[in-house]
């Protein structure tokens, strides 16, 4: 941080400064871009995971609700 404001600085922020420190942090694009992908790919198992869930519970509401519809049919 020394480096990016100097040691006397008062916290002021420029944003040619900050700009400066993304480009420290990301190391270029490419990081920038991996960190996207990692992304994307979590986004994708959580959606797959919310997806498999509702579906499980739709089908075990299905099964339950004819369970219960067969068992007042018969008697």
């Amino acid at each position: 941080m020394y480096r990016l404001y100097g040691k006397d600085s008062f916290g002021i922020v420029i944003p040619a400064a900050v700009i400066q420190a993304q480009k420290h942090m990301n190391g270029g694009s490419g990081s920038n871009s991996f960190t996207l992908e990692v992304g994307y790919i979590a986004l994708l198992a959580g959606g797959i995971g919310v997806v498999t869930t509702l579906w499980k519970s739709v089908n075990e509401s299905y099964r339950c609700k004819t369970l219960v519809y067969s068992i007042y049919v018969s008697e």
